[in-house]
């Protein structure tokens, strides 16, 4: 445990995942020691020691969830899962990955990015069309991108549904055509006679990751009925 009023932090040392790199530029390489939560958090901070006088002495520490640390370029990068806030604790929509150096013997950040992790695209869709199932239509309304909502107020795209009483989905991805879901739809509505009618449809979404959110966003559709 690292007893910091401002941000304590505690966990499990994991031994065989420090890393070795020169944070500072003096040519002696420092030394990142990630530290294990002990449950489904994974690893939720780093330790950062430099070399002193006798021994390693600890110069700065990072907090995270899920995080890991690496090397880029020569360069200390601690990576993080990215939670657009619906995914099971298992399976983020992405990682952020953060590049520090040392200067003064504390971590400044020099760069940020962020990254989508594909496997979550079609969960993405998955959670569209269930929130259009239980009638939570602002928040699937909330998985389209910018421009899909622009295209599509929402007033008018809700009123599409207002007849909906069930949809199904079904999604699959094709590896070779990246950022892409396939979807099979089976939609049924109301009549105005107070029957039902089902209908089918196919197609795909096109995906996009948005960082704002932090997650993948439904950007472009090309659904039509199946005979």
């Amino acid at each position: 445990t690292v007893d910091d009023p401002a941000a304590p932090i505690s966990g499990i040392p994991q031994l065989d995942q420090i890393v070795y790199v020169d944070m500072d530029g003096d040519g002696v390489e420092e030394a990142a020691m990630p530290l294990f939560s002990g449950g489904t958090a994974g690893n939720i901070g780093a330790l950062i020691f430099r070399m002193g006088a006798r021994s390693p002495v600890l110069a700065d520490k990072v907090g995270g969830y899920k995080l890991a640390v690496g090397v880029e370029q020569g360069r200390l990068v601690v990576s993080n899962a990215l939670y657009a806030g619906w995914e099971p604790n298992c399976c983020p929509s992405g990682r952020s990955y953060d590049t520090y150096v040392l200067q003064g013997g504390r971590l400044q950040l020099l760069a940020h990015r962020d990254e989508g992790i594909a496997e979550a695209q079609p969960l993405t869709v998955e959670r569209f069309y269930e929130l259009i199932r239980r009638k939570e239509l602002a928040a699937a309304y909330g998985l389209l991108s910018a421009a899909q909502q622009a295209a599509n107020p929402y007033d008018a795209w809700a009123a599409g549904f207002a007849n909906t009483i069930d949809v199904q989905a079904t999604v699959s991805v094709d590896p070779s055509a990246p950022n892409t879901v396939s979807v099979a739809l089976t939609a049924t509505d109301a009549t105005p006679e107070g029957g039902q009618v089902t209908r089918r449809f196919a197609g795909t979404w096109r995906m996009v990751w948005d960082p704002a959110r932090p997650g993948w966003a439904l950007d472009a559709a090309n659904i039509t009925p199946v005979p």
